[in-house]
């Protein structure tokens, strides 16, 4: 068992991209995509994820200056400069991460073979909405398995929602194969109309 949790802690250990880029490596494995494609595709998330955050930190240290001078000619205080995406990389800190993206995978399974969904939940990058919530849970309880359940209920919220707004999408689409993973954010939605 002590193995087991040296592999855990050496694992949750990696940057984002690195531990991003090893579990696309292991998911095409495990859906037979070969070696070749395995590490091609492992590979290219890393890339993307880096390039990702080397376009935020740009932009962010750019708007940063700006934002200042236009607080201080408008008389308040706000120090901090959102970039949206910096809060993704609060999950990879949360200790429950690993565990809650693998039962959400094993949820998923379990709902597709009791026939409560026909939607495969393969965008494992995005299930960041959701466990973001988990880990903000655990920061202000400090119970990493309430942070878990948490963060698993709001993934598997987030395909049964996407499974409701389904029709309305493929109506506004027009596309009738394209299964729809709606985004459980902790954050407020802006209306479009």
């Amino acid at each position: 068992m002590g193995y087991i949790a040296v592999i855990l802690k050496w694992i949750t250990s990696l940057n984002a991209a690195v531990f991003v880029g090893i579990v696309m490596a292991v998911v095409c494995l495990a859906f037979r995509g070969g070696i070749k494609n395995a590490v091609r595709s492992g590979l290219l998330f890393s890339i993307g994820i880096t390039g990702i955050n080397m376009v935020m930190n740009t932009c962010i240290s750019t708007v940063t200056p700006v934002a200042t001078v236009i607080s201080e000619r408008l008389g308040t205080n706000l120090s901090i400069v959102d970039g949206g995406y910096g809060a993704m990389a609060a999950r990879w800190s949360f200790p429950g991460y690993f565990i809650a993206l693998t039962l959400a995978i094993g949820i998923n399974v379990v709902m597709i073979l009791l026939k409560w969904t026909k939607t495969m939940f393969t965008d494992i990058h995005n299930s960041w909405h959701g466990i973001f919530i988990g880990a903000l849970i655990w920061a202000v309880t400090d119970n990493i398995l309430f942070g878990i359940i948490v963060g698993l209920f709001m993934v598997v919220l987030g395909v049964k929602l996407g499974i409701c707004m389904r029709r309305s999408f493929r109506n506004l689409t027009g596309h009738q194969a394209l299964p729809v993973m709606l985004q459980v954010r902790p954050f407020r939605a802006h209306s479009l109309g």
